[in-house]
């Protein structure tokens, strides 16, 4: 049964969201909220798998909601701004909804959090890490575009944004590498330094680099991407290429 809490200002968006889910089996309508302050208290009280909810609110915003809460939680925004619909996706997103809402659409976002929850540990225990099929709305160019996190061979660090290479493709998202890092598995990703983070499958090749100890990673997509001494050393064991582990 997938628990989910609606949240937004407008009562009859609420009644509406209700309507389109009765339509859906195995789930559950836990709560309503019509500020961030209320959805907040909620999480905490019913933990839900789901979050369904509106981007502009007063006081606290769907984004800000997201940001402080804490908990191992799938978030939908919900909006009629598709201006909005880059700003809506940090790492805790599971979809967007255009409103108004489009019945399949919205059964397809509960199907696919079906089975993400289904994937975590059968004892319920929350996971840190964001699963390979979890899925992130990202810039390329003028359009937008769901990449899966499993797609993703590279992520550099470029000022206060991350560059997302998934699929011969660069994205962006507004996020600090540091946060990236948290939510990845890192028996999937390395971290090569300060400004980048690689997908060790995707590494198709090492060869030393011009200082002692460093590496030059060169990847699937045709990058060759340094790996500093500490991060080469760390790599080097997780790949039993440590043949002198003094």
């Amino acid at each position: 049964m997938l628990k989910i809490l609606l949240v937004d200002d407008e009562r009859l968006a609420i009644v509406e969201m209700r309507r389109l889910l009765s339509n859906i089996s195995d789930i559950e309508v836990v709560g309503e909220a019509s500020n961030g302050e209320e959805a907040l208290v909620l999480i905490e009280s019913t933990s839900p798998d789901l979050v369904l909810l509106d981007i502009r609110m007063p006081e606290m915003t769907g984004l800000e909601l997201a940001e402080k809460a804490l908990k191992n939680v799938h978030f939908v925004f919900c909006t009629a701004y598709s201006e909005h619909a880059l700003e809506a996706f940090g790492l805790n997103a599971a979809g967007y909804l255009m409103k108004p809402i489009d019945k399949e659409r919205l059964i397809a976002l509960v199907g696919k959090i079906k089975l993400m929850v289904a994937e975590s540990s059968p004892q319920g225990e929350e996971t840190p890490y964001l699963s390979e099929t979890h899925g992130l709305l990202l810039k390329s160019s003028q359009s937008y575009q769901i990449i899966k996190i499993g797609d993703i061979d590279r992520i550099e660090s470029i000022g206060n944004h991350v560059a997302i290479y998934a699929l011969g493709k660069k994205h962006f998202l507004h996020v600090s590498l540091s946060k990236v890092e948290q939510k990845l598995n890192p028996s999937d990703f390395v971290k090569a330094s300060r400004s980048d983070i690689l997908r060790i499958s995707s590494i198709t090749s090492l060869e030393d680099g011009m200082s002692t100890g460093t590496l030059i990673a060169h990847l699937n997509t045709g990058d060759d991407v340094e790996i500093s001494r500490r991060q080469a050393h760390n790599l080097r064991k997780s790949l039993s290429l440590d043949v002198n582990p003094s």
